[in-house]
């Protein structure tokens, strides 16, 4: 019994622990070229430790990857589709969003 309340007792300290960010970079449509992946022109690249990559631009903050997405909706955090572009040359898809996921899990380092 012991065993089990210290182990609730952990895990309620570890929810209440607010989230740090590991690192972030401002990165923009210029340094990408026609591989930016987003319909607005900047912003910053945030990665928490965990591995959780989150863009912010014009005050919101966007969930890049899955991780995030996950945390999204208890974070306040809006979906990365809001201002992913789509690629005119395949239709139903949207631009190759890897580049700008690689540089947001390399800040977690």
């Amino acid at each position: 019994m012991k065993i089990k309340l210290c182990v609730v007792a952990t895990l309620a300290s570890l929810l209440s622990i607010p989230i740090a960010y590991g690192g972030s970079a401002n990165i923009t449509e210029s340094e990408y070229g026609q591989k930016w992946p987003l319909t607005v022109a900047g912003g910053t690249l945030n990665c928490i430790p965990i591995g959780i990559v989150t863009f912010t631009s014009n005050g919101k903050t966007y969930a890049v990857n899955g991780t995030a997405m996950s945390r999204a909706r208890q974070n306040g955090w809006r979906e990365i589709d809001e201002i992913w572009k789509d690629n005119p040359s395949i239709p139903g898809t949207k631009i190759n969003i890897s580049p700008v996921l690689d540089k947001g899990l390399s800040l977690c380092k």
